[in-house]
């Protein structure tokens, strides 16, 4: 267990928004596969049973339809203000109670960089870790989270070690 007064300070990160997309996507799949599922099955089984023109109404929602419902997914998770954030440079500094966001303006933009986030760990909801590195989802939804790659922290084991030290502090809280 990592000491109470330990600070945990990543590298800068850069941002990206494709990172942003698939996650929101792989998330969005996750919760919602049936609302894909369901649309084609009934067509492919009414063209298995009754007529075989159903398989050609599956064919065209799967090539027409469904490329124009991820665009608009693709849009409405795209203007939300944390996906904004996800183009900027970040580091991350994890303390016993909370974590801060640190965002760092574009070298090439004159957009200011958002303003600094806390995360208290009473708010955080799932940490994974995944082979490319740590994402830490807090909120009341699946599209609010950082994504800590394991390049940022010294080693995949700092990588684990401070997902553990992140799931030890978050029960702390909650304990008192």
């Amino acid at each position: 267990m990592i000491p109470a007064q330990s600070i945990i300070k990543t590298e800068v990160i850069s941002g990206s928004t494709s990172r942003y997309i698939a996650h929101i996507a792989s998330r969005w799949i996750e919760r919602r596969w049936w609302a894909l599922l369901i649309p084609i099955a009934i067509p492919v089984a009414l063209g298995v049973t009754v007529n075989q023109a159903w398989l050609l109404v599956a064919f065209m929602l799967l090539l027409l339809c469904y490329p124009s419902l991820l665009l608009l997914l693709f849009s409405r998770y795209v203007l939300r203000s944390q996906a904004r954030k996800a183009v900027f440079s970040y580091s991350v500094t994890a303390t016993p109670r909370k974590m801060t966001i640190t965002y760092f303006q574009l070298s090439d933009s004159e957009a200011p960089a958002p303003p600094a986030e806390t995360i208290f760990f009473d708010q955080t909801v799932e940490y994974t870790i995944t082979r490319k590195g740590l994402i830490i989802e807090w909120g009341g939804t699946p599209y609010d989270f950082i994504f800590i790659p394991h390049e940022a922290l010294q080693s995949r084991a700092e990588s684990t070690l401070f997902i553990r030290w992140l799931r030890d502090c978050h029960n702390q809280v909650i304990k008192r």
